[in-house]
């Protein structure tokens, strides 16, 4: 089965224009759910997974945000990684332009995440348009395919960019059958402007994933935490893991 999703240059741009007003208006407390969630990720995966996708490893993070957060900065063991190149289309940013700066009491921890957003190599080119061959043992896509123009064309991009037998990490928010035709048919009316709607131009259910990852020319795909079936049909949304190997 072949895929086509691609969002319009004009929705891209919107989605594109959301993102960058939210980064610059960041909060200490959305920075501090953002680090959360990329840590509690992170600690999630077993030592051996962790250890297949960063020890020794040239890593290329596709959609990094315009701070530069990569999901290997929170690595328990990142001094092992032996490259880092974070992939973002947005102009990248820093926290002492934002409101979490403005905060006192706060910028021990504001200092920290600037350190953090500062390792590696910060490119800016949109995920679809990599020139990388066969450069890079591990690729990562962590929230981001539901926010770029074309998911399938951003998965292509990471597999050209792996080496035979190299890996990729892809997570992205799945809904269950009832939230997506809810989201897609209800929600992106009643709540247009808001960053839950422009910001993300796609959706996808679990399955959706597995396809393009296929598609896209990768083999081994393997959901990390599965939906149940209730979940699956009715839950709430689940930020799902997929990994997957570039033959």
């Amino acid at each position: 089965m072949t895929l086509t999703i691609g969002a319009s240059q004009e929705r891209w741009e919107q989605a594109q224009g959301t993102e960058l007003s939210y980064w610059k208006g960041m909060t200490v407390g959305e920075l501090t759910a953002i680090c959360a969630a990329m840590c509690g990720f992170v600690e999630r995966l077993d030592h051996a997974r962790l250890a297949q996708l960063f020890d020794d490893k040239e890593v290329l993070e596709i959609g990094c945000g315009p701070l530069g957060l990569s999901l290997g900065c929170f690595y328990g063991k990142k001094e092992r990684i032996r490259r880092l190149v974070k992939i973002e289309p947005l102009p990248q940013l820093q926290l002492e332009g934002t409101p979490a700066h403005d905060a006192a009491w706060a910028r021990p921890f504001v200092a920290w995440v600037a350190g953090l957003a500062s390792e590696g190599d910060y490119v800016r080119k949109p995920g679809e348009q990599l020139d990388f061959q066969g450069e890079f043992d591990t690729v990562i896509s962590y929230n981001v395919i539901d926010h770029v123009k074309n998911p399938r064309a951003v998965l292509e991009s990471g597999f050209a960019a792996l080496r035979s037998g190299g890996t990729a990490l892809v997570a992205v928010d799945c809904m269950s059958l009832l939230g997506r035709f809810k989201f897609e048919h209800y929600t992106r009316r009643v709540a247009r402007g808001s960053i839950l709607v422009d910001a993300h131009p796609h959706s996808f259910r679990m399955h959706r994933v597995t396809e393009m990852l296929n598609d896209a020319g990768f083999r081994d795909v393997e959901c990390l935490n599965p939906q149940g079936l209730m979940r699956n049909l009715i839950g709430h949304a689940d930020r799902i893991a997929f990994i997957a190997r570039r033959p």
